[in-house]
Order: structure tokens, then sequence, then C-alpha cells
């Protein structure tokens, strides 16, 4: 399985991460919370798991080589599209 990027504003990171509490069987998925200090920088440790958790600043002050270096996502899920489309950052 490739994995997926869901980038979402600080405001509702931990309800991303309930919901897959909630309606995930533990096992079937290994999720990766992106964010705070100890994260790690190193893509190969992020190539582990199926489905990685950050926010809008974070990926805005990252490497692109961090997220770039994992693989080819197989989907990136942009919650809150507004902030995409209404604040400049490096995205894209």
């Amino acid at each position: 399985m490739r994995p997926t990027l869901i980038v979402c504003p600080l405001s509702v990171i931990s309800n991303w991460q309930d919901q897959f509490e909630l309606h995930v069987k533990p096992g079937h998925v290994s999720l990766y919370l992106y964010h705070g200090p100890n994260r790690t920088r190193d893509p190969e440790v992020l190539k582990r798991y199926d489905v990685i958790i950050t926010t809008y600043n974070i990926l805005s002050q990252v490497s692109a080589y961090v997220f770039a270096g994992v693989c080819v996502w197989v989907c990136v899920c942009a919650c809150t599209i507004f902030r995409l489309l209404t604040q400049p950052h490096r995205l894209l």
C-alpha cells in the first residue's frame, strides 16, 4: 500500500487521529502523526506508514525532500481546501 498524506488545520489534527482509532481495526492501517518537535525528518521512516497526518504549517516549513523522498503518494487529502486557495505557501 502506498501512503496517503492528510493535510489539515492544527485545530482538527486530533479529530483525524480519533476517527482512525474509532473506525479502523487495530493493525490494519499504520498511522503517523507528523507534528511536533520530535517528528522524524527521515523519509525512510515515513515510508513504513500507510497514512501520515500533518498540518498546513508543518508542510510549509519542512524541506520538500522529507515528503518527496517518501514515495509517489497514492492520495493527498487536503482538509479545508479554502486554505489552499487563499494563502500562498510551498505546497505546489
